[in-house]
């Protein structure tokens, strides 16, 4: 398999505590955090090049950052909101961020603490503009109702940026094409991970719910394919009906498709790396629609709250 030298650009947050935060430009996917900065930005770069090795070759120009990176600051004058009594006046918050002149003659600025990014011709209204856009991150996300917020972001002291080359080994197509035939044979079935087939489990039947078992039949059998919300209250018969469906899917003309149920806790068990969880309900979809597989998530409440920490 053919070498291939990569640039790499790691972007690190050096934080009050002497910690430190460190990403890949254009690898969003990544973020390490470590006591150590050396190591922090090492753990980048061994996570940049599996992903490097994994991608397919036609889309690796989308990872390669611009040439010229300049490291730059911008203060911002917070208001306090009108009904504070402890924050009075105004203050202001310092935040750095990366400029890049890019090749088709824009400017883009990325700033780090928000990882948002600031695109203008205007060299001229450039500052301006990124003023603008953090404010109105800040009011969006909620970072101005309270002074305590905004004490969080003034942990940021500097920001550097390191560059290095990569060196990546990287398949031919016939040995990728080869590889994820393989794959596609040997790979175990998400849906038996975390998904119960109920075709092979003991389902009670449910009474005086003909009617919308029919009505649900009719709707996974159109061409047009869709999701169904059931609404209803707790022990209502949400779950019943669908149950009275997958009992009876040979005389509603379903016998061909695939009953499974799934739950959010599911879904997360197990998942404790960034992205973990995401990529296995990507994954869940494309082996459903695979497989002709209809799907029951449980409590949609408990679906929305997957994933979720006192930081998003």
């Amino acid at each position: 398999m053919p070498t291939h030298f990569f640039p790499l650009t790691i972007l690190t947050q050096e934080f009050e505590d002497e910690t430190y935060l460190s990403q890949a430009l254009n690898f969003h996917e990544i973020s390490r955090f470590n006591k150590n900065q050396e190591r922090s930005a090492l753990d980048v770069r061994v996570n940049a090049e599996q992903i490097l090795k994994d991608g397919y070759a036609n889309l690796l120009h989308t990872r390669i950052a611009p040439s010229q990176v300049e490291i730059k600051e911008v203060t911002i004058e917070v208001i306090p909101p009108k009904k504070s009594e402890a924050w009075r006046t105004p203050i202001n918050l310092k935040f750095h961020f990366l400029q890049i002149e890019r090749e088709d003659g824009y400017f883009q600025a990325f700033v780090p603490a928000f990882t948002i990014s600031i695109i203008t011709r205007k060299k001229a209204e450039f500052e301006t503009k990124i003023k603008k856009e953090i404010l109105s991150t800040l009011k969006r996300n909620g970072w101005t109702k309270s002074l305590q917020y905004l004490r969080w972001l003034e942990r940021i002291e500097n920001v550097t940026v390191e560059k290095e080359e990569v060196a990546v080994t990287l398949p031919t197509a016939k040995q990728r094409a080869v590889a994820e035939e393989k794959g596609e044979q040997e790979e175990t079935s998400v849906l038996a991970e975390v998904g119960t087939d109920l075709t092979k489990s003991s389902l009670q039947r449910a009474y005086q719910r003909e009617n919308q078992v029919e009505i649900l039949a009719e709707i996974f059998k159109a061409k047009q394919k869709s999701s169904v919300l059931l609404v209803g209250p707790a022990g209502v018969g949400k779950t019943a009906i669908f149950h009275e469906l997958v009992r009876q899917r040979e005389k509603y003309e379903l016998r061909e498709n695939e009953f499974w149920a799934t739950s959010g806790s599911r879904l997360i068990a197990g998942q404790s790396g960034f992205g973990m969880w995401q990529e296995r309900c990507q994954n869940l979809i494309i082996e459903a629609k695979k497989r002709n597989a209809i799907i029951h998530l449980g409590n949609l409440i408990e679906l929305l709250e997957v994933g979720q920490s006192e930081h998003s």
